[in-house]
């Protein structure tokens, strides 16, 4: 229902995407492969087959990549992701931290032939891994999967092995609402519905929890730039550290990145961090930016100082967290008193 509302609403074909689950395989569940063919049969829609996810997911203890790919409707994949990845708490994580892991590699190139309909290979890295990779070493990688394009482009269009029927057991596992409230809370730390469900594992939550804070902080950092540079120029990374898991503490998280900016500032307004010089003028800053974005209306924003010299501070650089964080901030305006004059 959910594919059929969105196909209304675009002029663009719409495609669902192999995802990764950290959870262990439950006898009561369908298959990763089961559920993403359900959803594609049944809806019309299209494929975007991400290998990683599913080598992830294998990793991990569930499903086989070939039989989950065996289970789905070839001819509706349109696309195929890869990426990389790191151990972390004894999974393997989908971070996009890297090139493509040789095994994936290998499946790509047994998969590919087998896609008669597909559009685009996607290489997914995040920008904070890429100065590890260096430009260098990106277009050697893409060069790579070029060739993988090629190889795959002159072969016959091969037949995968379909997987043996997926035979559940017999008892009845927890409730779908019950079992997403029980998940939705593990991973946020916020209760919903009516209390957790035994069988979470708890390693899994540990990831679940660690990439939903560092969602929530990604797209503070995204929407409230202004403030968050100011943060990591004026304290260690352990402080910020604590800071930011107060605030996960305090507040829910919200959806979307705009909304979640607003609640931090908001916070930081009633739970300022001592000795940060100028950061009721950078908030104040930040906050007029997403009241513009939200309301299109012009702002004033009084201030106790030279916003020039704000942003010249926010800009200051510091070792440790900072330099991990600073990647994916970009840099400052060169010409701030120009910047803050408009």
């Amino acid at each position: 229902r959910a594919v059929a509302a969105y196909q209304q609403a675009m002029t663009v074909p719409f495609a669902i995407e192999t995802g990764v689950s950290y959870l262990p395989m439950g006898d009561d569940e369908l298959t990763d492969g089961e559920v993403v063919a359900a959803v594609a049969n049944q809806s019309g829609c299209g494929i975007v087959l991400d290998l990683h996810n599913l080598w992830c997911n294998e990793r991990n203890g569930r499903e086989p990549v070939l039989d989950a790919v065996g289970r789905l409707p070839l001819d509706q994949v349109t696309e195929v992701h890869v990426a990389g990845g790191l151990a972390w708490d004894g999974l393997w994580l989908d971070a996009h931290s890297g090139v493509t892991p040789r095994p994936v590699m290998e499946l790509a190139e047994l998969v590919l032939p087998a896609l008669p309909n597909v559009r685009l290979l996607t290489f997914e890295i995040q920008p904070a891994f890429l100065w590890r990779l260096g430009l260098d070493g990106l277009h050697a990688h893409l060069d790579d999967l070029r060739r993988l394009l090629s190889a795959a482009s002159r072969s016959t269009i091969r037949r995968l092995a379909r997987p043996d029927e997926h035979r559940r057991a017999s008892g009845e596992g927890p409730q779908p609402a019950r079992w997403e409230a029980s998940l939705a809370g593990a991973a946020t730390g916020w209760a919903i519905g009516d209390g957790p469900i035994d069988a979470l594992d708890p390693r899994a939550v540990r990831v679940m929890r660690h990439l939903v804070d560092a969602g929530r902080d990604s797209r503070v950092i995204t929407a409230a730039p202004i403030t968050m540079r100011l943060l990591l120029a004026e304290m260690e990374g352990e402080r910020l550290d604590g800071l930011l898991a107060r605030y996960h503490a305090a507040r829910p998280p919200a959806l979307w990145g705009h909304d979640e900016a607003e609640r931090f500032l908001c916070w930081l307004m009633d739970e300022p961090p001592s000795g940060v010089a100028r950061l009721h003028d950078a908030i104040a800053l930040d906050a007029a930016r997403l009241a513009i974005a939200r309301t299109g209306a012009p702002q004033d924003v009084p201030l106790e100082g030279d916003p020039a010299d704000l942003l010249a501070l926010a800009g200051a650089r510091r070792g440790g967290r900072a330099d991990q964080l600073w990647a994916g901030l970009g840099g400052l305006p060169s010409s701030s008193r120009a910047m803050s004059s408009t």
